[in-house]
């Protein structure tokens, strides 16, 4: 449904480009909407079980199938593609893969068994909008293993520099296991914190609507003792205004409130 939503996204686009360019345009018989090839690009390690027609998450669909917008998806599985089947290809979408494909120190290992020169050549070969992009995705990498970001910045600047090899010993000094234990205890430490800050903040909302409650049956109870005791209502309105601290607007209107008769 996400992948439908987008390809509508992108031919509603598409025709108020078309309109900018020749108005009326997309109401003409012979005018087409361009293909769209719908590709998911899943880098989890387990078989992709989903449906991959849209038919399929629709009750009868196949009864129905005439009526309902179709189409059918391609799973790209990162874990399909060895870094050698990547490699060999010698390009950028390939260099991110295999960074994507980094999910635990083994595969941190084979990462950097890969040859750097090949690595570099791929860097080389990138234009500069494409080279931020893998930049980028070196430094979520770095984040995840919780390396300083003064470091993470020093080794992305490698890469910018086209020095993988350099950059492979420098991450020699990185314990992925350690970094990883590091940043779930610092989780859930955050965690504790954030929900101690949740408690809190409701212990003192419960206590500023208390005080409210306080204030208020006070206000009532003022103007009470003043009709009991025959005081005008003018009067009774000063006196909230001396006792309870309101202003003289606020005075009136809880007069106008909780004045009997």
């Amino acid at each position: 449904m996400q992948l439908l939503k987008y390809m509508a996204c992108i031919w509603n686009e598409y025709a108020k480009e078309m309109e900018q360019k020749r108005e009326g345009c997309t109401r003409r018989k012979d005018f087409r909407y361009p293909p769209i090839l719908p590709i998911v690009y899943y880098e989890g390690s387990r078989s992709w079980t989903a449906d991959l027609h849209l038919k399929d998450r629709i009750r009868m669909g196949e009864i129905f199938a005439e009526y309902l917008p179709d189409f059918q998806y391609h799973v790209v599985r990162l874990h399909d593609y060895s870094d050698e089947d990547l490699l060999a290809h010698g390009d950028a979408m390939s260099l991110i893969m295999m960074i994507n494909k980094i999910q635990n120190a083994e595969d941190f290992k084979r990462f950097r068994q890969s040859p750097p020169e090949q690595l570099d050549e791929i860097l080389k070969n990138t234009t500069g909008n494409i080279r931020d992009i893998i930049k980028n995705v070196m430094y979520g990498l770095l984040m995840k293993m919780a390396v300083p970001v003064d470091e993470a910045m020093q080794y992305v600047e490698m890469m910018e520099e086209c020095h993988m090899g350099e950059l492979f010993e420098n991450f020699e000094k990185i314990d992925i296991q350690a970094e990883r234990r590091n940043t779930a205890k610092a989780r859930r430490d955050a965690q504790e914190a954030r929900k101690d800050a949740e408690e809190a903040h409701k212990d003192a909302q419960e206590a500023k609507e208390a005080l409210a409650r306080v204030k208020e049956a006070q206000i009532k109870s003022c103007i009470s003792l003043c009709q009991e005791f025959g005081v005008a209502r003018e009067t009774a309105i000063e006196k909230l205004m001396e006792k309870c601290g309101l202003s003289q607007k606020q005075a009136e209107e809880k007069a106008k409130l909780y004045w009997e008769g």
